[in-house]
């Protein structure tokens, strides 16, 4: 969610943030104060000067950022907000333009600022802004940089280290073998050793039932048939009689299986070492011989009488329309926990996508004061034309399109000729629009996104 990365790549973003490592550098002022430039940021400069004066333009939704502004500030609502802040802040702090830094020229008005003079020299807002960039400029450490933040701290032995990993992660207590193993204190082996627990069914567990605490899929469990009566018996014809005519575990089994197939996608990643993104563009749902039959798909399986062995299947409505498969997004259940409405729009599903999978609360970025009347008047259309509403609208709106092939009364029915709302904004992410010629794929498009 956070779009202000520059030139300096990941691995220099990290640099800035690590004392010692580029900008974000500890110093001494002329008090001897040795508080680090990151701190200072959080106490006085953001509060006196960036979050007070300069967000009015520089936030994701102002003026400054719609004009392309090197200078970007998210507001707290956002994740890791203060580390982004403070590394693009850095960045900017050491950029100079006749040897004084943009951040001490702009605010005054100079360099052909936007938003004019914002600030006056010999206020105290001007003052928090020039010790941040003293502290961000000196290239002195303080002796206290140095420190380890686990000084005074005893750690436990490579055995109990262990041994709380294999309780934690694999749900048991470590082996004899393991015990002896690690007597020695030998950090390699502890490092394999708890590896070695990240294979073991146990933590597939863990994993399945960490994130049913995030998906809530689990309440299809709540009764035989649940999971199974939502999906529609037009694209999948087995969910009606051919079901109903199995015995009462056979279809209890079924049931759990469609039920936790989102689950089962996320342990079959891991499983597999695969890049853990592949939940949200696996171009498959995870089957095995039961929940196969249901969907009408016939996967390899080592033992098909087995109910235990998970399969990746691509799957197609009975009338031959491909799904247009995007991981977790574009699971049956996953749909109908998330559903939507012919006036919400998806906008739902966007504001689930947006706070489960990017941690951003989108209410919490559009919590501001605003008179709803004054924002209102003059747009014909508020929640996509008024600057003054459609904050909150430019990031949802966008993601919502990209549902827009699902029907808004039975949550996972892929409806191929579904159009999607021409006053809202186009379907997309992140500010890039999706090409007209790929939106006719619905949700498969998500995997671009």
């Amino acid at each position: 969610m956070i779009r202000h990365t520059n030139s300096l790549g990941t691995m220099g973003l990290v640099a800035l943030l690590l004392p010692g490592c580029g900008l974000f550098t500890s110093s001494s002022d002329a008090a001897g104060d040795c508080t680090p430039p990151r701190e200072l940021l959080a106490t006085r400069a953001w509060p006196e000067a960036f979050g007070k004066v300069c967000i009015k333009c520089h936030s994701p939704d102002g003026i400054a950022s719609e004009q392309n502004a090197a200078l970007k500030l998210l507001p707290a609502s956002y994740p890791g907000f203060l580390d982004a802040k403070g590394a693009n802040l850095s960045y900017l702090a050491r950029l100079e333009c006749d040897g004084r830094s943009l951040l001490l020229r702009k605010p005054l008005g100079e360099l052909n600022h936007g938003g004019g003079k914002v600030i006056e020299r010999d206020s105290q807002t001007f003052a928090a802004i020039e010790a941040f960039v003293a502290r961000v400029k000196s290239s002195d450490e303080c002796s206290s940089s140095s420190s380890s933040l686990a000084e005074g701290v005893t750690q436990l032995s490579a055995r109990n280290t262990f041994r709380k990993a294999a309780l934690l992660l694999a749900g048991r207590l470590p082996t004899s073998v393991e015990q002896k193993a690690l007597e020695g204190g030998d950090k390699a082996e502890l490092e394999r050793r708890v590896a070695g627990l990240t294979r073991e069914a146990g933590f597939y567990e863990l994993l399945k039932t960490s994130f049913n605490d995030v998906l809530l899929t689990d309440r299809y469990l709540s009764y035989v048939g649940h999971a199974v009566n939502l999906l529609n018996e037009e694209d999948f014809p087995s969910v009606g009689a051919a079901y109903d005519a199995l015995a009462d575990d056979e279809r209890e089994r079924i049931n759990t299986d469609l039920a936790r197939e989102a689950l089962e996608l996320i342990a079959h990643v891991a499983r597999e070492g695969r890049p853990f993104t592949e939940i949200l563009t696996a171009s498959y749902l995870m089957v095995n011989p039961d929940s196969a039959m249901l969907l009408g798909v016939s996967p390899k399986f080592t033992n098909p009488k087995g109910a235990g062995e998970f399969a990746e299947a691509p799957i197609k409505t009975a009338k031959g329309v491909a799904w247009p498969h995007s991981g977790i997004l574009t699971s049956p259940m996953w749909l109908n926990r998330f559903p939507t409405t012919p006036t919400n729009r998806n906008r739902g599903r966007a504001r689930a996508v947006l706070s489960t999978f990017l941690a951003t609360d989108i209410l919490k970025i559009a919590d501001r004061p605003v008179d709803p009347i004054a924002a209102s008047a003059g747009f014909a259309n508020p929640t996509r034309d008024s600057p003054y509403r459609n904050f909150c609208h430019r990031e949802l709106d966008p993601i919502a399109g990209a549902f827009q092939k699902y029907d808004d009364y039975d949550p996972e029915r892929y409806v191929p000729d579904k159009e999607w709302h021409k006053d809202m904004f186009a379907p997309g992410f992140a500010g890039e629009a999706l090409p007209t010629r790929t939106r006719s794929r619905g949700g498969s498009r998500l995997r671009r996104a």
